[in-house]
């Protein structure tokens, strides 16, 4: 039986976002009873503390454009969103607050989706599935943000340059 491929693009997003947190020799852990809030937890054991962050990663083959107010319900929780989880260069989206989804949604924030059911999404149509450059320009400061992961786990992280085209 052939593999749904909503769900090898997931799986294969989470195991990127677990190695790129692995990179930063962050221990990640997986739940052992599947949430659909929590995909992993970071974590991170240094002098007797104890430093944790559950992690939600969405991914897709292009370009995905889709929060959920609700997930920020989760204390502590990070979002991470994953396009071109099946290509050679994945890219990394990394979300540690509310705040941040809101700066990535820009206007759509006083959207009836956005303001009435806590959900926002934008499903780009054609071959590769491409966003407007206005909602790729809003995601640029949020790509690669890991210090909002790390930073709450007790690893100090800078926070990285961004180059907004």
């Amino acid at each position: 039986m052939p593999l749904d491929p909503n769900a090898v693009t997931g799986a294969s997003a989470e195991a990127l976002v677990m190695t790129r947190l692995l990179s930063f020799s962050v221990n990640v852990a997986r739940p052992v009873i599947d949430s659909d809030r929590i995909d992993l937890i970071a974590f991170n054991v240094d002098h007797a503390q104890v430093g944790l962050a559950p992690v939600q990663v969405k991914g897709s083959a292009g370009q995905r454009y889709q929060f959920r107010r609700d997930l920020f319900d989760t204390p502590g929780i990070s979002f991470v969103l994953v396009w071109y989880a099946l290509a050679e260069t994945p890219r990394f989206f990394v979300f540690g607050c509310l705040a941040d989804v809101e700066a990535a949604l820009g206007d759509s924030v006083h959207s009836p989706s956005w303001l009435n059911d806590g959900s926002y999404s934008m499903t780009p149509r054609g071959a590769p599935a491409i966003l407007p450059q206005e909602r790729i320009r809003l995601m640029i400061p949020h790509e690669d943000r890991w210090d909002r992961i790390l930073n709450k786990i007790g690893i100090a992280a800078p926070i990285p340059a961004i180059a907004v085209p």
